[in-house]
């Protein structure tokens, strides 16, 4: 077996060990491979995906992930899958020293872990070649989808930071003994923290539980605009801890629209050129008695547009809230004369009032101008020649003629001779003897000429209207 196969892990980069014949177990994820000629390539490969990775290139990763699922296709795919859903996700996985696995995210991608298709694809293949595996890769999966839920809870409860201090605690041959590194950066804590918002593992970490300190430290390391990176040692920057937060940084820096600046403070004697390579385009800092001052200036001109933007939008807001006052102001002054001028002058109409009310002389005398006629030459010969044949008309209401009129006079020309004839005839009748017939005769005599008269006054009356 290859030499390199026996001392990587393709899964997380660990030292195998072997464990049963051609069987291999990671001391850190404690995954276990089959390894022989047949596949020998495939991890091969597999190893340098994770290389890639360690050098932050997620990018070729991802590729060479992707060119890999082409070229092996009866194979067991699930680290390629495991590899490839890593590099979509921009995470690493550190091991501390206690031998527990933590995701340490380099970026946020929206896409969710349990929705990708690489993800259902890596089970897939567990569950057919190696289904010892497959709770460990859900269990880091889990860790990795919780990570990612309290980063977005606490990006939208916890202030953003303005300074991030990465230092080494504790010495590499001397585990218990703190570094010179701490104690400058507990010194420098507690003098920016006044003005500033500086995140210190020490202090910042401090009631966080171990579980939810990648998320907190993701959050500092994305909000903060300054890094100070304290060098003293080369070892000490290449730690494990130490340059997962400034390689996470830098690539921030690098990859995203932030303004983010890196300033490495050299401690005793530390020089430039001993940088790791990726930081030695950063201007830094010497340790010496002018430290504070010329840090205090290097933040200043690096916070220093915000800190503007700041002061103008509170010096604009005063100026508006003011301007808005004076306003106000001349406004009341303006409604308190005019109220004044109101007053005054209802006062005066109501004096006006009771002095026209108490003696009252009226002004008005009626005259009358009689209208004139102007006449000319040719309008009198005309009234000259019309007075003969002026004829005078009389404004006087002819009867009405309804259709009531003809029958009433009908009516009474009928009655009148009829009850002449009856009376005629009674008296002729009287005279003879005074029977019952006479009388019948008289009666019917009266009624006719009765009925006469009331005819005759009805047409009257109605000729009149």
């Amino acid at each position: 077996m290859p030499e390199y196969i026996q001392r990587k892990c393709p899964t997380c980069a660990g030292r195998l060990e072997n464990i049963n014949g051609n069987k291999y177990e990671c001391r850190c994820c404690h995954n276990v491979y089959e390894l022989n000629e047949r596949n020998a390539n495939l991890y091969h490969d597999l190893l340098d995906v994770s290389a890639a990775r360690a050098s932050l290139n997620f990018k070729y990763a991802e590729q060479k992930c992707r060119n890999l699922l082409k070229e092996y296709k009866d194979e067991n795919l699930a680290d390629v899958y495991w590899n490839l859903l890593l590099s979509e996700q921009r995470v690493m996985f550190e091991t501390d020293q206690h031998g527990e696995q933590f995701p340490s995210f380099y970026d946020i991608v929206p896409t969710e872990i349990e929705n990708s298709e690489n993800y259902a694809h890596m089970l897939e293949h567990l569950e057919k070649y190696a289904p010892q595996n497959k709770a460990k890769y859900e269990e880091l999966v889990d860790r990795m989808y919780t990570a990612k839920r309290k980063f977005r809870k606490i990006k939208d409860t916890t202030k953003p930071y303005d300074i991030f201090i990465c230092f080494k605690k504790s010495s590499i041959n001397e585990p218990h003994r703190l570094t010179k590194d701490y104690q400058l950066a507990m010194d420098l804590y507690n003098k920016l923290n006044d003005d500033y918002r500086v995140f210190f593992s020490e202090r910042s970490l401090n009631n966080i539980v171990v579980r939810e300190y990648e998320p907190n430290i993701y959050h500092a390391l994305y909000t903060a605009k300054i890094m100070l990176v304290l060098c003293s040692h080369t070892d000490y920057l290449e730690s494990q801890w130490v340059k997962n937060e400034w390689s996470r940084f830098k690539m921030m820096a690098d990859t995203t629209a932030q303004a983010k600046s890196i300033i490495p403070i050299f401690m005793d004697g530390f020089q430039p050129e001993q940088l790791p390579y990726e930081l030695r385009s950063c201007q830094g800092i010497n340790d010496d008695m002018s430290l504070l001052y010329n840090l205090t200036q290097a933040v200043k001109e690096i916070l220093r547009p915000s800190d503007k933007q700041a002061e103008l939008a509170a010096k604009l807001k005063a100026d508006m809230q003011a301007q808005m006052e004076a306003q106000m102001r001349a406004q009341t002054e303006q409604m308190n004369a005019l109220a004044k001028q109101l007053a005054e002058q209802n006062k005066r109409l109501e004096t006006q009032h009771k002095e026209s009310t108490t003696a009252y002389t009226p002004t008005y005398t009626p005259t009358y101008t009689p209208p004139t006629t102007t006449y000319s030459q040719s309008t009198t010969e005309n009234n000259y020649s019309s007075y003969s044949s002026y004829k005078p008309t009389y404004d006087k209401k002819q009867p009405k003629f309804t259709l009531g009129h003809p029958v009433l006079f009908i009516l009474s020309f009928l009655t009148g001779p009829l009850g002449l004839i009856f009376f005629i005839a009674w008296i002729v009748k009287c005279k003879k003897d005074g029977s019952k017939i006479s009388k019948i005769l008289a009666i019917i005599a009266g009624v006719y000429v009765g009925f006469f008269a009331l005819a005759m006054i009805f047409a009257i009356i109605a000729g009149s209207l």
